[in-house]
């Protein structure tokens, strides 16, 4: 998570400069009736410093608590915890949204299997990406590991 975000950063000043030399006193507006996924896409991206910041405080946050957890702190089991329904919850949203795109984008040329595929692999990603923190959120939650933290 901690490269991630420092990536993100790298990308944001990427992203920044981009707009900083784009002449967007040229373009159109942009329609009324933009797709949700290209507003929220628009947004992460006009923001992506910020949140990209974030994650990397987050990241820092979960490698304190990690060691913690180690040292058997019951804080960090409720924090990692918390941390990992969280995640799971999120990449589960990230995952209906990807998968929205593929319901909703026009097809006018592809066959049905395309958008059927697109929603396959986007199911398939989501499970595998939420199974890690949902695997950790069941594990952290055993009787023989809230014992240890008593």
């Amino acid at each position: 998570m901690i490269l991630g975000g420092l990536s993100g950063l790298i990308q944001s000043s990427l992203i920044q400069k981009f707009f900083n030399q784009a002449n967007f006193n040229n373009m159109e507006p942009m329609p009324d009736k933009m797709p949700v996924l290209f507003r929220i896409m628009l947004f992460m991206m006009m923001h992506m410093m910020f949140f990209s910041s974030l994650l990397v405080v987050i990241a820092a946050f979960v490698l304190i608590t990690g060691i913690f957890f180690l040292r058997l702190k019951s804080w960090a089991r409720t924090s990692l915890e918390i941390f990992s329904w969280a995640a799971m919850v999120i990449a589960c949203i990230k995952g209906i949204l990807f998968m929205s795109f593929w319901i909703s984008a026009p097809q006018q040329d592809s066959p049905a299997f395309v958008s059927f595929s697109g929603v396959f692999v986007g199911l398939f990603i989501t499970l595998a990406i939420a199974a890690i923190p949902g695997t950790a959120a069941v594990a952290l939650r055993l009787k023989k590991v809230k014992e240890l933290f008593h």
